[in-house]
């Protein structure tokens, strides 16, 4: 086992736990000596909105609470360089996977957004899923999230439209800072009918490879 296990993956893992997961395999009734460091909870991120500890929520909730995935939040789209043109934000968006979006609303630090699992290609196309949702931070202690309710038309990519959500639920038109929010297919926000954008940015989301997992998955097999 320790060959088939532990020996293909002898480069990535550090000479002790190698030693370590061989002396365990060899000896019986040996303890292991070697302890692995947690992950870090999130890289650096290029953005003038939100901070690490903002991504750690946001990945708490992607992860629908698990701790198990890491996310890389890559910057495609910034407004206040590359303005608020849908035919900009699907030029940069587009055929990038899943992305989470992230609005200042004028006038105080309030944030609102949403997280799309798949992607924003197609125009005039709803895309269904379970894993989208939608979101309006205040600061950490005041975060509201309203998962998707109607998967079926969780997401509306259209060329004429910045990034949209439901059946508009949350809708940015072309053009235009100023976002359109309705409760239909996510559950409620608490926000009004209406609220301008200073700012947004759109982040790519993508799984990091854990070195921690993979050490803890070698470590599972044989201590």
């Amino acid at each position: 086992m320790f060959i088939t296990k532990v020996w293909p993956f002898r480069r990535l893992l550090p000479d002790n736990l190698t030693e370590d997961v061989l002396r365990c395999h060899l000896v019986s009734g040996a303890a292991p000596l070697y302890n692995v460091f947690p992950a870090r909870s999130c890289s650096k991120i290029d953005s003038v909105i939100i901070n690490k500890e903002i991504l750690q929520l946001f990945t708490k909730w992607i992860n629908k609470n698990s701790k198990e995935i890491l996310y890389e939040f890559n910057l495609l789209f910034r407004s206040s360089r590359d303005g608020f043109s849908s035919y900009t934000f699907h030029q940069k968006c587009d055929n990038k996977g899943a992305t989470i979006v992230v609005g200042k609303i004028s006038n105080s630090n309030q944030l609102v957004g949403g997280y799309n699992p798949l992607d924003w290609n197609g125009n005039g196309q709803y895309k269904n899923t379970t894993d989208s949702f939608l979101f309006s931070i205040s600061d950490l202690k005041n975060a509201t999230l309203g998962r998707v309710t109607y998967g079926h038309q969780a997401v509306y990519c259209n060329n004429n439209y910045g990034p949209t959500f439901g059946a508009h639920d949350l809708y940015a038109p072309n053009n235009n800072s100023n976002w359109q929010y309705n409760v239909v297919y996510y559950s409620s926000i608490n926000l009004s009918g209406s609220v301008t954008i200073s700012n947004y940015e759109v982040f790519q989301v993508v799984k990091k490879i854990s070195l921690s997992l993979t050490f803890k998955s070698v470590i599972s097999a044989f201590y």
